[in-house]
Formats: structure tokens, C-alpha cells, sequence
């Protein structure tokens, strides 16, 4: 049994990320974890009055859980300090196959004030990060849409997809956006650099094959996000799959213009793969 991590605000602001983290959690037999990340409103308090605060958090944080997910292992992390901190440590400490995020989790009870903590996570982690802005599809079932680039971190991207859609029995569906302008790049070959790239995302596609899953592609001279989003919705997928540029650390700041930009407009689940995750 792996652990789901799940960000919870308490009172709920956003449930999407917890059902879309319990339904991945239940489909795959993983123990769910919500943590609340908080912090006391007041300096100065009275111990009595702390921890009277902490237990009515801990009680609404479990009652969230038991309500959105009672079939599923679950239980109720709090943690004082700040989100974009404590959540990477709890996460490393866990040994989190996956963390999930509402786009608008304010990081606790108390949370004001954090700033963009799901894109501050997806800079940090290393481990892969679904942004819930929005449920789409249902998980069970539905398609899994995976953009990819032709880039290095496909593969890695391209392999949690396949294997989300194994457990959740739906296809794949693969995209491969480019630009218009790069289709006026040679290569020295001849073929243009979109051409090259594509090339590289067909084979990347049928290495990938397997009787298990159905594997289709759509190419798109267009913006990727655009692309993404529009393919996404044609097919009512449950989650968008990007891979992220940076592999931890000072590089992971190189989070790629495409997974940052993404779940500002989708409007269903974006999960983000680090290079080389394989969880």
C-alpha cells in the first residue's frame, strides 16, 4: 500500500482535490493522507484555547475525510508552519507516491496569506503533483490526455500515464502541440524541428504500446496549452499529464512554461511528473 497526500482546507474551500485524491487512492488500494498545514492565528494564546483549536481542526479535517472518502484508509496529518515548507518535508517523510492540491488551497485552517502553494509545490516536489482546479471526467474509466514534447522527461511522463490508465481502466490520449513558427526551423536533415520532435513522440508512443491500454495521438499546430485544453475537453478526460523540465533542487526551478501556465486554464485535473519519477 503506497500513501496519496492530500491538502485540506478547514473549512473545506474546495472538495474536487479531495475527491479526485480519494477516488485515485480507493482505485488503487493506497491509504489517504490529508494534511492541514496550520498555523495559530493569535501570537499569544492561552495553551487550553491552542489546543482546543488544534482538536476542533483535527475533528473537521477527519470529517471531511469520512464524508468524501469512507471506503478509503485515510487519516488526518496536522502540521504547524508554513505549507511550502512543511508539506515537501511531510511528503519526503511519507514516502508520497502522489500529492494532490486544489489550485485554490490556501495551505490550513488558518492558511491566509500563503500565495500560489500549489505553484510553489510543483517548483519543489519530487514527486508527481495533481492540481485539481476542477474534476472533469470521471476517474474511473475516463481518458488519460498526456501532452508531450519530444523532450527527454516524455518518457518518464508518458510512462505514469499509462500506468494511471491501466488502474483506472481508460485510454490514453496523447498530444503533440507545436508551435506554428517551428515549422519554418530546418533541420539540417531537411525536416523542420516540429517535424523532428513529432517523429520522437511516435516512437516514444509506440515503445509505450501495451494490450492493456489503448494508446492514440493527435497532433496540433497550436499553442499546447490551447491544444491540451481543447483535446482534454473533446475527450472529457479525468486528468491532464505534463512532465516537468526541472529535476530538483536549483534546476527544479525550471518548471517549463506549459505545466505552470496549465492549470490557470484547464479546467480538470493537472498532474505534473518530475524526471524520472516512476511512482
Amino acid at each position: 500500500m503506497e500513501t496519496v497526500v492530500v491538502g485540506l482546507d478547514v473549512p473545506p474551500a474546495q472538495v474536487e482535490s479531495l475527491r479526485w485524491a480519494a477516488d485515485y487512492s480507493r482505485l488503487n488500494g493506497d491509504e489517504l493522507v490529508g494534511v492541514v498545514a496550520y498555523s495559530s492565528p493569535q501570537s499569544e494564546s492561552p495553551p487550553d484555547w491552542y489546543e482546543d483549536d488544534i482538536a476542533k481542526v483535527r475533528k473537521q479535517a477527519a470529517s471531511e475525510l469520512s464524508t468524501v472518502a469512507p471506503d478509503v484508509p485515510c487519516r488526518v496529518e496536522l502540521i504547524d508552519g508554513d505549507p511550502q515548507v512543511v508539506i515537501p518535508d511531510l511528503v519526503n517523510d511519507e514516502g508520497a507516491a502522489v500529492v494532490v492540491v486544489g489550485a485554490r488551497w490556501s495551505g490550513g485552517f488558518h492558511g491566509l496569506g500563503q500565495g500560489n502553494i500549489a505553484r510553489h509545490l510543483a517548483h519543489r516536489l519530487r514527486t508527481p503533483l495533481v492540481i485539481v482546479p476542477g474534476m472533469g471526467g470521471p476517474l474511473q474509466g475516463s481518458p488519460v490526455v498526456v501532452g508531450l514534447d519530444g523532450s527527454v522527461n516524455d518518457v518518464t511522463t508518458l510512462e505514469w500515464a499509462v500506468r494511471l490508465a491501466e488502474a483506472v481502466g481508460g485510454p490514453v490520449s496523447v498530444v503533440y502541440a507545436s508551435d506554428p513558427m517551428a515549422r519554418s526551423y530546418p533541420h539540417p536533415a531537411g525536416a523542420t524541428v516540429a517535424d523532428q520532435k513529432e517523429a520522437i513522440v511516435r516512437a516514444q508512443v509506440a515503445w509505450a504500446a501495451t494490450p492493456d491500454v489503448e494508446i492514440t495521438m493527435t497532433v496540433e499546430v497550436d499553442d499546447p496549452i490551447r491544444a491540451l485544453t481543447r483535446v482534454a475537453d473533446q475527450v472529457d478526460g479525468s486528468v491532464i499529464v505534463v512532465g516537468r523540465k526541472g529535476v530538483g533542487h536549483l534546476r527544479g526551478l525550471m518548471l517549463g512554461r506549459v505545466p505552470a501556465r496549465l492549470p490557470n486554464f484547464a479546467n480538470r485535473p493537472v498532474a505534473i511528473i518530475p524526471r524520472g519519477s516512476t511512482d
